[in-house]
């Protein structure tokens, strides 16, 4: 069986003379595929399946196995690639890409997004916090863990005074609802933020990257993106664990 379709590469592994690569396609989610001969010094397939690079792939399956036929890079994102701070940013991106995204089923959206990520990052146009809540909150909701935030679990009410979130259940409690016990579990968010949550999570794919956030608020949103994310995978992943010691946030 052969598979034409485009894709990113999101974990490139070096044996021997070949690669083992994890790749994010279009038209069928992740995949594993070997790309034999990619690690020599002259080949036609270096440069197009390293880390992050976005490629079109003609893929063989064989004796249960998928083979790399040709790799044609169409961005190799050399912006990203020579900064040491937004690589370590984007490989996160691609580590959640891996967990979030589904397996032998189209995944355009969830490609799609991951570019576009990539896109803002290399041209500095938007900033880093906001990605990266951005692609957190948006992955979790195409994997099927959106975040219930029509309004307070209790009363229903959509614009309370304060609003508290569950990290834990991915929904909201008002201020008149929430009990001193409750605190404890949940984290507190502003009126901004909710908003920006609710923008990246309910709005179509051509606005998502359509709002603004204040310092502050990016520093909220950061935080409670990031406990909702880990609550759902029930770790932390390693390259969170790596850009975060490299006290970016």
């Amino acid at each position: 069986m052969q598979l034409t379709a485009n894709g990113i590469v999101l974990c490139s592994r070096k044996t021997g003379d070949d690669k083992i690569l994890t790749v994010l396609t279009d038209k069928a989610g992740v995949i594993t595929a070997y790309a034999n001969g990619a690690n020599r010094m002259k080949t036609r397939l270096g440069a197009s399946t390293e880390l992050l690079c976005y490629s079109k792939f003609v893929i063989f399956s064989l004796r249960g196995k998928n083979v790399v036929d040709v790799a044609d890079s169409l961005q190799l994102f050399f912006g990203i690639r020579k900064d040491y701070e937004k690589l370590s940013l984007a490989s996160y991106f691609a580590e959640l890409a891996r967990e979030l995204s589904p397996q032998k089923e189209r995944a355009h959206a969830q490609l799609s997004l991951l570019l576009n990520c990539l896109h803002f990052l290399e041209n500095e146009k938007r900033d880093r916090r906001m990605l990266k809540s951005l692609l957190e909150l948006r992955l979790l909701t195409l994997a099927g863990y959106m975040p219930a935030l029509v309004g307070c679990r209790e009363c229903s009410n959509f614009e309370p005074e304060k609003t508290y979130f569950s990290p834990q259940n991915g929904d909201l409690m008002c201020g008149a609802c929430v009990s001193e016990e409750d605190k404890h579990t949940l984290m507190y968010i502003r009126a901004g933020v909710l908003r920006a949550m609710r923008h990246i999570i309910y709005s179509p794919p051509e606005k998502l990257f359509s709002f603004m956030l204040s310092p502050n608020c990016l520093d909220s949103l950061n935080s409670v993106s990031e406990r909702f994310l880990i609550s759902h995978l029930e770790k932390t992943p390693s390259t969170l664990e790596f850009y975060k010691s490299l006290n970016l946030l």
